[in-house]
């Protein structure tokens, strides 16, 4: 790797920090060369540390660029550093005889309630019938204190040690998180007691509407106060079509021309829209010399063509229909404030006595769709009484990287047990490929009755993928929708990180390979189902694309599991004061593009399909969400951005503690003026406004 210079760092931090922390950078020598050493120790870029420090500042707001700061970065690049290093190294071959773990069609336990429990546990059970439950197996030397860690469901989060903690969850529903995860492959040597022991478990990280907010005790009473499960109206899902890849496809093959012409056809619509929605009049082709002011449209581009586009390097590229594809340079300084990013179809006002660049004196990023509305029958219909819909909201990964227990999903399903929330959405990984163990091949399981290695315990054998999530994912969804009269519904989001499913963006639902699994038919596993993901088969589950829309309560959701505003954040180019806030502003681009990832060309890692991209249209049913879900790497957040709640929960899981999840209450529309306007003017659509209606708070898992 070539020398970096103390030049080329400069430049790289120039639009990613603030004026006064540029200052401070260049009046210290001793800052320069730290990070110099910085991207010789790690073998970095200056792009690629300026995005690291960028990223890092995000998620903690207190950060500054001074020695203190590049310190913390230097642990947290070392982490990262001696966290991917492990996971190349090649697993330990093991003397035990190998046998293949699959998932066999088990039925699910009855929902143990604290009472089943403790009298279960209460009773001794003679060792020769001791076995674990289905998909949910104990490790060795997990019978001290029991008792102790069975939650509610009897989803439980494994002992670390002969010291058995509980997790503050499961304490606040009667129990720890009760004997039943299995150990994993290596877990005998990693460190479990760092997402055991944290402190904070709970903790609200930041609110929206507080004023509105149903927090968990006044949930909790309302669900016990809730009249029997027949006599109750069940909040329903309803996917929206359109929206995501509806199954799987065909993909990996998309020639030249055909993207070529598809990104020509989508300029053309973009601009078609631009034009209407804000009356432009007349466009004049870009690179077209005029001395008078023009107005053009037009996709934005990287002069260079790689590597972050800056305000110098900003190009403007028109249709080939109407422009032949000709390129202007964009001269920004007149503009008080600008975000750009390439990818982005603009219109911008301003002289082009050249052709070659233009003087933009005004600038219009986008045509955002209409806020969402529906009659006011339709809103009757779909409101449940006068009782809010309460949702939570999470985000993979949902086991921490030192283990395959996924003690943070236990946790956040006993919470669900708890609440008892109208809809939980679960987005991707589930079964994370960037996971140290499954990056590593390392991904195993205990066998009941298998040489534990002289211990007397369960041997941890190889499992695939499939059967990975039909343990430690399905079965526990099971648990819960084994009571009949649990009201919660659960919407399943994959992940292009997926280990087992398509990497492809938009990316299918999760669906089994071959329709309920095929036999394995190899000696004594010749019953085993394979090509199987072992889903649950009831109404209350719905397996959607990413991304994917959905109606809940007669509000719109929106939700992809692509970390599209982290790729935004590294490609924007953005100058001048009296912007949006950071936030808000990259949440913002996805609307005005009306588009869940409008980045062109996408960042490394993310699998686009060009053929498939008008999947990706952010505007379902023809108008603006009123809930867009974006989780991500960036700091967790939640705006009303053109009156739609934009919300980042988090990640689940982060490195070897827990993260955070969102839990939202949409409460209804007054009862009264919905039935007036239903006698009155029933052919009128009724906005949803679900940004003033809408409480949302984000906590620790």
């Amino acid at each position: 790797m070539a020398a970096v210079s103390s030049t080329e760092v400069l430049q790289a931090f120039k639009s990613r920090v603030q004026k006064a922390e540029l200052t401070a950078l260049e009046s210290q020598p001793d800052l320069l060369e730290s990070c110099v050493s910085l991207c010789t120790r790690f073998s970095l870029k200056v792009d690629d540390l300026a995005n690291e420090w960028e990223a890092y500042a995000c998620n903690d707001q207190a950060a500054k660029l001074s020695s203190a700061g590049l310190a913390q970065l230097t642990a947290l690049l070392a982490k990262r550093s001696a966290s991917s290093s492990s996971a190349r190294k090649p697993p330990q071959p093991s003397s035990a005889p190998r046998r293949l773990v699959t998932a066999r069609p088990t039925v699910s336990p009855p929902l143990l309630t604290k009472e089943s429990a403790a009298r279960a546990l209460a009773t001794p059970v003679p060792s020769h019938l001791k076995r674990p439950l289905p998909g949910l197996m104990s490790p060795p030397g997990s019978t001290v204190n029991k008792a102790a860690r069975t939650g509610a469901g009897g989803f439980s989060s494994p002992a670390p040690s002969l010291s058995v903690q509980q997790t503050p969850v499961a304490a606040r529903s009667g129990g720890g998180g009760g004997g039943g995860s299995a150990g994993s492959a290596g877990a005998a040597h990693m460190p479990q007691a760092a997402y055991a022991d944290r402190a904070n478990a709970g903790a609200r990280v930041l609110e929206y509407n507080p004023s509105k907010l149903m927090h968990a005790g006044a949930i909790a009473a309302a669900a016990a106060a809730a009249p029997p499960p027949q006599q109750r109206q069940r909040c329903s899902v309803e996917p929206i079509c359109g929206v995501g890849a509806a199954a799987r496809y065909r993909y990996m093959f998309a020639p030249l021309e055909e993207r070529s012409r598809l990104q020509e056809a989508a300029l053309l619509a973009a601009t078609a829209e631009l034009a209407r929605a804000h009356a432009l009049g007349e466009l004049t082709p870009v690179g077209v010399p005029r001395q008078e002011e023009v107005t053009v449209v037009g996709r934005v581009v990287c002069e260079s063509g790689e590597g972050r586009m800056g305000r110098a390097s900003a190009l403007l590229e028109g249709s080939w229909r109407d422009s032949g594809g000709a390129r202007a340079a964009l001269a920004l300084d007149a503009l008080p404030s600008f975000a750009l990013f390439p990818g982005q179809i603009v219109a911008a006002r301003g002289i082009n006595s050249g052709g070659m660049r233009m003087a933009v004196r005004g600038l219009l990023p986008g045509s955002p769709a209409p806020p969402a509305a529906s009659p006011p029958a339709a809103l009757l219909a779909a409101q449940r009484d006068d009782a809010p819909v309460t949702v939570v909201v999470a985000a993979g990964p949902y086991t921490t990287d030192d283990n395959l227990e996924y003690e943070p999903l236990n946790d956040l399903l006993a919470h669900v047990q708890e609440t008892r929330p109208d809809v939980v959405v679960l987005m991707g990984p589930f079964v994370d490929a960037e996971h140290p163990l499954i990056a590593a091949g390392a991904a195993a399981l205990p066998v009941p009755g298998g040489d534990g290695g002289g211990g007397g315990g369960d041997a941890a054998e190889p499992v695939d993928f499939e059967t990975l999530f039909r343990l430690r994912v399905c079965d526990k969804l099971e648990r819960v929708l084994a009571d009949p009269a649990h009201p919660t519904q659960f919407v399943l989001i994959p992940s292009t990180r997926d280990a087992f499913h398509d990497a492809t963006y938009p990316q299918p639902p999760f669906a089994d390979a071959v329709a309920g699994g095929a036999p394995l038919g190899i000696g004594e596993y010749a019953d085993d189902a394979v090509y199987t993901l072992g889903l649950p088969r009831d109404a209350r589950v719905a397996c959607l694309p990413n991304p994917a829309a959905f109606a809940v309560g007669g509000a719109v959701f929106a939700a992809t599991s692509a970390d599209s505003l982290f790729d935004l954040s590294c490609e924007e180019a953005a100058g001048g004061a009296g912007g949006a806030p950071r936030l808000a502003r990259l949440a913002d681009h996805l609307l005005q593009q009306r588009s869940f990832y409008p980045l062109r060309p996408a960042r490394a890692g993310v699998p686009l399909d060009p053929r498939r991209a008008a999947a990706l249209a952010l505007a379902p049913r023809g108008a603006a969400p009123d809930v867009l879900l974006l989780p991500g790497r960036l700091a967790q957040f939640a705006r009303d951005v053109r009156g739609c709640v934009c919300v980042n929960p988090g990640a689940l899981t982060r490195g070897g503690g827990g993260g955070t999840y969102a839990a939202l209450a949409l409460h209804p529309l007054p009862r009264a003026e919905l039935e007036a306007a239903a006698r009155d003017a029933p052919d009128i659509a009724v906005p949803h406004g679900v940004a003033q209606r809408t409480a949302l708070e984000v906590r620790r898992i």
